[in-house]
């Protein structure tokens, strides 16, 4: 559900100052902390069976990139992202970046913010394919170059989307993530 009501933005806040920055964060690991969020800034809220379980934020194509600058965002970002810990291994992350991806089908390019908590460079456990598919397992390896002959080729996002939409093991549909349909997502978009 996009973040327009004052409602939506406590619900925001909370689930980023006190869900993430008190109750899901140790302090002793090198844990990302997000800034509470502009009103400025669009958002989105994962709702899950009635609850609020994660959230993601983009950067707007056109928006100046910080205060004191005059360089701007050439490309809609995919900024901030969390998720509860519970609900983790469940689909919820592809089915939000999906969502970012279907939100702005009129650009060529989209964007990504670095930097990524440990967390998002977890290979998923058991799947040896996922560390080779993404050629990376840490934030501190580098991409790794395929074997001559190793047949593979570089794939784009949306391209590997596709591939997982209607695989049964990629954990969550889009209407039970709460980021399509009508009620409570409103993400619907009218044809042209």
């Amino acid at each position: 559900m996009k973040v327009q009501s004052f409602g939506e933005r406590v619900v925001l806040f909370i689930l980023n100052a006190i869900i993430f920055g008190r109750l899901e964060r140790n302090l002793d690991d090198d844990d990302m902390f997000f800034l509470p969020h502009s009103v400025k800034e669009q958002a989105k809220i994962l709702w899950r069976r009635g609850a609020a379980v994660g959230f993601y934020t983009t950067k707007m194509k056109g928006r100046l990139c910080g205060d004191g600058t005059g360089a701007c965002y050439l490309l809609p970002v995919f900024d901030t992202v969390f998720i509860r810990r519970k609900h983790w291994h469940r689909g919820l992350g592809t089915a939000m970046l999906r969502d970012f991806c279907e939100t702005f089908p009129e650009d060529e390019a989209l964007g990504v913010s670095c930097s990524m908590s440990p967390a998002m460079y977890q290979a998923h456990p058991g799947n040896s394919e996922d560390v080779s598919r993404h050629a990376r397992t840490s934030q501190n390896d580098r991409p790794r170059q395929p074997a001559p002959g190793d047949g593979s080729k570089e794939r784009m996002c949306g391209e590997e989307l596709e591939d997982t939409k209607d695989d049964p093991e990629c954990g969550v549909e889009e209407e039970d993530a709460g980021l399509a349909g009508q009620p409570p997502g409103k993400l619907t978009r009218s044809s042209p």
